[in-house]
């Protein structure tokens, strides 16, 4: 299954916006996750595999369970940090 990127934003209230109202995931830092006005709303799952320096979150809103689209998105994640980094 290929990854569909369907919107490109540029803004980081946008971008939690979108995500809280259900309309995707995002990847970013936990701080930006879990700091702002979304900080009740929004999920954040931490990708510690591979291992990083810095902790990436993928983030999706607290008003539906993670989905099957969800788990995709962290395996592909990891596997291309994998790739990019190397394995833990």
């Amino acid at each position: 299954m290929a990854l569909e990127i369907a919107y490109q934003v540029d803004g980081v209230e946008t971008l939690l916006a979108l995500v809280n109202e259900g309309f995707g995931h995002t990847i970013a830092t936990s701080d930006v996750a879990r700091s702002g006005r979304y900080s009740e709303t929004l999920r954040a799952t931490p990708i510690v595999e591979p291992r990083m320096d810095t902790t990436i979150s993928l983030a999706t809103s607290t008003r539906q369970m993670p989905t099957a689209l969800h788990h995709l998105t962290l395996e592909i994640v990891r596997s291309v940090f994998g790739e990019v980094f190397g394995k833990a």
